[in-house]
């Protein structure tokens, strides 16, 4: 390992946020490179399509439980919004992440 790079170089995070068609809820589960745990967050579509919300929790290294929740949007056909929160065992929600996903347009030669 090639300790001269900045730490967030070192880092890999890979992630799936599939439909389970049995549960009829879409389950999504998050690994680094930086740890052995394994994020999962489960949840439901909004009844107006655009919207689903998933919880979760993982385990933390000091002992206890963070809890999660993201909300992913469809804001129109080319953009995307991911907003998550978080809460340490028990204490108040804060959000911690948000990305907003934008297709890149294609050019015409």
């Amino acid at each position: 390992m090639n300790r001269s790079l900045p730490l967030r170089a070192l880092a890999h995070l890979s992630g799936r946020s599939p439909c389970d068609n049995l549960l009829k809820r879409y389950v999504t589960n998050w690994l680094s490179t930086m740890g052995t745990g394994i994020f999962t967050m489960e949840g439901a579509q909004d009844p107006d399509g655009k919207t689903i919300t998933l919880e979760g929790q993982h385990a933390e290294p000091g002992g206890g439980y963070m809890k999660h929740r993201a909300i992913w949007t469809i804001v129109d056909n080319n953009t995307q919004t991911f907003d998550m929160y978080g809460a340490h065992q028990g204490g108040r929600e804060w959000k911690m992440m948000e990305m907003t996903y934008t297709r890149k347009q294609q050019t015409l030669r």
